[in-house]
């Protein structure tokens, strides 16, 4: 099977585990563990919009993933991957503040 079709089955199993909003806590380990070398960038860019998203509802829980989004804002070297990982960032920051007032 080639990279393509791997990276579409994993963003399709992404957003399964997105719309089950009651999995949504369990899944951010799921989603965060596609940030890894082997995954395309479409694929990261992908669980890092989505990071986001679960980081809007459940701050708490993505808020061990910011250091590791920090990185991939300064070092990926695709620029998508960069903006999505400050976006999700700066969500998930947000949500944080807003939750501790």
């Amino acid at each position: 099977m080639n990279r393509y079709n791997d990276g579409q089955r994993d963003t399709e199993r992404i957003k399964r585990n997105h719309k089950r909003q009651g999995a949504l806590n369990t899944a951010i380990d799921d989603v965060a563990a596609k940030l890894g070398k082997q995954y395309s960038a479409d694929v990261k860019t992908k669980a890092l919009w989505l990071l986001g998203e679960m980081g809007k509802r459940l701050p708490h829980s993505v808020e061990s993933y910011l250091k590791k989004l920090e990185w991939f804002a300064e070092h990926d070297p695709h620029p998508v991957v960069r903006i999505h990982s400050g976006g999700a960032i700066r969500i998930t920051k947000k949500a944080l503040d807003k939750e501790n007032g």
